[in-house]
């Protein structure tokens, strides 16, 4: 993995998430949900499902676009490592957090999922040009939970808790 994505995958370690959530949050270009309840409802949208894909779509469609087929054929084995870093660092903060808010699997999948995106987008960053998963990791960091999307990708909204 680049030092890039490892640097990403470091942060978690000592990273706290949630601690900001539910704070009031100044941005036209976002949308707000108020309580864990409609953060989880939106999380499970078909828009933001839809998105999610599109957004892997894109950096897949440009590796291949660019007949880097060398690097694409490494896509799987950086995803599971990344998906195993990221499950180390957090599962404990969202076996928690689902306790605490009765959710199922789905809410751990949807965040290790958005950080695996943002290993991948990092690693390929050289080649394929997204930052959705950057924009959703900036929202983590800051305490929120960027849960949603809504509208079609990419001229909808991100959605944030």
């Amino acid at each position: 993995m680049k030092q890039e994505t490892l640097s990403l995958l470091e942060r978690l370690t000592d990273c706290s998430l949630f601690t900001s959530v539910g704070q009031p949050i100044e941005s036209e270009s976002l949308g707000v949900v108020p309580t864990w309840k409609a953060a989880y409802r939106q999380c499970k949208s078909r828009d933001t499902k839809r998105a999610w894909v599109e957004a892997m779509n894109a950096i897949s469609d440009q590796l291949l676009s660019q007949k880097q087929l060398a690097r694409y054929r490494l896509w799987n084995d950086i995803a599971s490592e990344a998906r195993q870093r990221v499950k180390s660092s957090l599962m404990h903060q969202l076996d928690l957090t689902s306790e605490r808010n009765n959710f199922d699997v789905v809410f751990a999948n949807c965040v290790v999922g958005d950080f695996v995106g943002a290993s991948l987008e990092l690693e390929y960053a050289d080649i394929a040009r997204s930052s959705f998963f950057a924009e959703l990791s900036k929202w983590y960091f800051a305490g929120h939970w960027p849960c949603a999307w809504e509208g079609e990708y990419p001229a909808g909204r991100l959605i944030v808790f």
